[in-house]
């Protein structure tokens, strides 16, 4: 009898030791997934390979659709196509895998899941843009595609615009001129009308149309992107899918470098926290930023130096006679490079709140 009890305590020790095992590489799964999720994401292939884009099937199907494959695929975005009532649509999801915890104010793993961008993208031609205004219908066409795209962003990608207005100006300009000959000569005028080539007399002048896009943006809330032909058409699109892939982390990465898990950088005085401070900046090493506190001790020295360059060309180059701390091995001594110093010119000079500093 004692003997199977001792059986029994020796397995559910076993057990035990089994179940507290399991729970502390649990436990060590789940730290690693925190700090993978809360690692700075600093290069943009990092988000943009999060992307799904939908693109509307005659888009694809057209001279745009390969320009649009070339633009996105080496940003390793997802392609993916769609049939819709409107041609030209363009919409964006985003594989989710952490969300933001405003208590921990880090990123939290979730069990991945598509989430819907808010932006919408519609491509349009100036000449159905011009058809439209004609027909009085490009109120009816937005408002249209705004209850079906509800709650969100609509952007108009419009292309042709200014080769639209030159060509209209050139047409202007030759019916001027013909009204001048046949005044000046009146004989002249089956000669001038047997010249004439097909015209844009038909369509919207540039004014007119210039009126509908103040309406679009100030009235319907709709960010016009102006293209000129179709390659331009496809950059803009790779671009400003980039910068959709980019929006959750631009804020995030400022608020993740001051704390991240197990990763507080805490100085034990003033100069080792400004020494600490300048590390945070990408490519400053501790070499690098001794370096510089040997030459300006607080963070007001160098703000003070700024401000003391008569150019700005001056200020970027200011830190490139800062000698670097050998370490001792025989190295010759070094400084810093034209692009460090510039860069951090940019960060503690610059206004872009959404620079990345690190």
């Amino acid at each position: 009898m004692k003997e199977t009890e001792k059986q029994r305590q020796k397995e559910e020790q076993k057990l035990e030791r089994q179940r507290k095992k399991e729970e502390r590489e649990a436990e060590k799964q789940r730290e690693k997934e925190f700090q993978q999720v809360n690692k700075l994401k600093y290069d943009k292939l990092e988000m943009t390979r999060e992307m799904i884009v939908d693109i509307e099937n005659s888009l694809m199907e057209g001279s745009l659709g390969p320009l649009i494959r070339d633009n996105l695929e080496p940003k390793m975005m997802t392609l993916n196509t769609f049939q819709h009532i409107v041609p030209g649509i363009i919409k964006f999801r985003r594989k989710v895998k952490a969300e933001w915890n405003d208590e921990l104010c880090a990123f939290v793993p979730i069990p991945e899941i598509i989430q819907e961008e808010i932006y919408v993208f519609h491509y349009l031609e100036i000449e159905t843009i011009a058809q439209f205004i004609e027909n009085d219908s490009l109120h009816t066409h937005i408002r249209n595609l705004q209850k079906i795209f509800h709650n969100k962003k609509l952007v108009i990608l419009v292309k042709g615009f200014d080769g639209y207005c030159r060509k209209k100006k050139t047409q202007h300009n030759r019916t001027f001129t013909n009204a001048v000959r046949i005044g000046i000569d009146p004989g002249i005028e089956n000669d001038v009308q047997l010249k004439k080539k097909p015209t844009m007399n038909k369509g919207p002048d540039q004014e007119k149309i210039e009126e509908e896009f103040i309406w679009l943006q100030l009235i319907a809330k709709v960010m016009i992107v102006h293209t000129k032909d179709t390659e331009e058409t496809a950059a803009i699109i790779g671009t400003l899918s980039s910068d959709i892939a980019t929006i959750p982390y631009k804020n995030r990465n400022g608020e993740l470098n001051f704390w991240v898990e197990n990763q507080i950088r805490a100085g034990i005085d003033h100069s080792d926290t400004w020494c600490r401070m300048l590390q945070e900046i990408q490519h400053v090493t501790e070499p690098v930023a001794k370096g510089i506190l040997n030459k300006h001790s607080t963070i007001n020295s160098l703000y003070d130096a700024y401000n003391g360059c008569h150019t700005q060309e001056e200020a970027e180059n200011l830190l490139t006679d800062v000698e670097i701390p050998n370490n001792g091995l025989g190295q010759r001594n070094r400084y810093v490079n034209r692009a460090l110093s510039k860069r951090i010119y940019e960060i503690f000079m610059g206004n872009d709140a959404d620079a990345i500093i690190s």
